[in-house]
Parts: C-alpha cells; sequence; structure tokens
C-alpha cells in the first residue's frame, strides 16, 4: 500500500488530494463528547459539515455492499475507504468486520481508515490485529489530564474511567506504530477546558511517535452549550498551531471536519 492519504499531509506546498469514501457503517458510540451531537438525517443538507451527521447508516453487510459499490461507481480514483461515524467504529465490530471482508473480496486495491476514539481499543485489538488493510488510524485524544476527561466526556465520572480511556488511547498508538501504521491524533480545541493543555499533549503523544497532529475548532450547535469560551478561529487555532510548529510537532491543516459519509477529495 503505497498511496498516500491527504488527511495525514503535513506539507501545504506539495499537497496533492486522494479520494476516498467515508462507509457510515458506525451507529453506537458511548463516549459523550460534549462537543459532538449524534444526527443521522436522510434530508441533512450539504451544509450540515461535520462529525458525527450523515445522511444515512449502514451497517449490514447488503447494505455496506451496496454503499460501497454505489460510492466506488462515483469516485472511480478512490484509494482509501475510511470509517469515521457517526459514532465510533470500534463500538461497531461486526459491521465494521464486514466492511473489511467486503474490501478484501471487491476492493484489494484499496487501503482502510478509520477514526476512534480509542476508547474500545484495546478489547478491539486482536481483530484490529487481522485487519491488514488498515493502514491509517486516527485517534481523537484532547487530554490526558482526568479531571478534564470528566469535563468533556459524559461517559467518564471517575478518575479511574479516565485513566482507563487514556490506557486505550495510548495503547491504539503503540499497537499501530509497531505494525508499521500511520497514525493521526486529532484534538479538539477548547479554550477554558483544555487550551492550556495542548501543547503538553501533543509534545507527550510525540513520544509516542505519533506522525501527526490535527488541531481542529470545536463546532458551535445550537441549542448546545459546552461550558469553554467562545472560539476565534484566528487567534485561537492559528496560534495554539504556530506554537506547536515551534516544538516540531507535525501538523495536518487540510481538515474540514467533513461528515462521517463524505466522498471524494
Amino acid at each position: 500500500m503505497n498511496q498516500f492519504h491527504c488527511c495525514f499531509c503535513t506539507d501545504i506546498q506539495n499537497y496533492t488530494p486522494t479520494q476516498r469514501i467515508h462507509v457510515p457503517l458506525a451507529k453506537r458510540c458511548t463516549m459523550g463528547c460534549i462537543y459532538c451531537r449524534y444526527n443521522i438525517d436522510k434530508n441533512i443538507t450539504e451544509n450540515t459539515n461535520r462529525p458525527g451527521s450523515a445522511g444515512r447508516v449502514v451497517s449490514t453487510y447488503t447494505e455496506i455492499y451496496n454503499y460501497l459499490t454505489e460510492k466506488i461507481a462515483e469516485n472511480e480514483n478512490c484509494q482509501i475507504i475510511g470509517v469515521s461515524g457517526p459514532g465510533d467504529p470500534l463500538e461497531n465490530l461486526n459491521s465494521l468486520k464486514m466492511l473489511y471482508d467486503i474490501l478484501e473480496q471487491y476492493s484489494p486495491k484499496c487501503s482502510l481508515c478509520i477514526c476512534t476514539n480509542g476508547s474500545k481499543f484495546i478489547s478491539a485489538q486482536e481483530t484490529i490485529a487481522t485487519f491488514s488493510k488498515l493502514q491509517y488510524l486516527t485517534i481523537t485524544i484532547n487530554t490526558l489530564n482526568a479531571d478534564t476527561a470528566i469535563k468533556l466526556y459524559s461517559s467518564i465520572n471517575k478518575q479511574a474511567e479516565a485513566e482507563e480511556l487514556f490506557k486505550n488511547q495510548i495503547c491504539a498508538i503503540d499497537f499501530m506504530k509497531s505494525l508499521g501504521k500511520k497514525v493521526k491524533v486529532n484534538t479538539v480545541c477548547m479554550p477554558g477546558i483544555n487550551y492550556n493543555e495542548i501543547i503538553d499533549l501533543h509534545t507527550t503523544l510525540l513520544k509516542h511517535h505519533v506522525d501527526c497532529f490535527n488541531l481542529m475548532p470545536y463546532i458551535n450547535i445550537e441549542g448546545d452549550s459546552y461550558g469553554c469560551t467562545q472560539i476565534h478561529y484566528d487567534s485561537d487555532v492559528l496560534k495554539m498551531r504556530k506554537q506547536l510548529q515551534k516544538y516540531g510537532i507535525p501538523l495536518t491543516c487540510f481538515c474540514k471536519q467533513c461528515r462521517s459519509d463524505y466522498c471524494g477529495y
């Protein structure tokens, strides 16, 4: 597998997009991130461009096969098949295995990419080890501080639960890197919650040989209150990216926080 995944590109001067298909097979997620609202709507607009959103979910073998066949016909140059939601792929392991079997049989030239919060990685590790086509892992890590994790995730109420999450996330990075795979960390930038931790977080994770980092602004959703100050892209995200680059932390800056059923470049 020698194709290059555009979501892992850190060189803006030599950016070449790679066509990809996101298969929205992940129905479930129990993490409860305060900045995410699960949304499936067949009438969803093109402007609803955020993780956690999809026009539909495909979870059975037939649904996944038909969806992939349809989208590959529309995207003939596709090289990457991704699963990034709208829930978490590792909480939907049976559907993920179905997708993998379909790729093995019908799309041997495509690589698999999954985006996960990593909370279920250890329990899924034995299955993940059999996925030779899984070349890319993106893992969302917003903090390694238990008190912050309790603020961020409704499923985390105790320090021990936060530490178990962190154990799974670090295991995911170390395991994938031991297999020679590419690993990217997504971090949602939230002033007042994790903003002052981001440099230490990324510096720590770089020691685990993470290939690149993606610092993203959280997306305000009407009616939600995140308990953090309003983010300003230029003064908050771009300022933090510049600081991270001073520490030699490789950043990918092309992310559009696309939907779970996004297809194309």
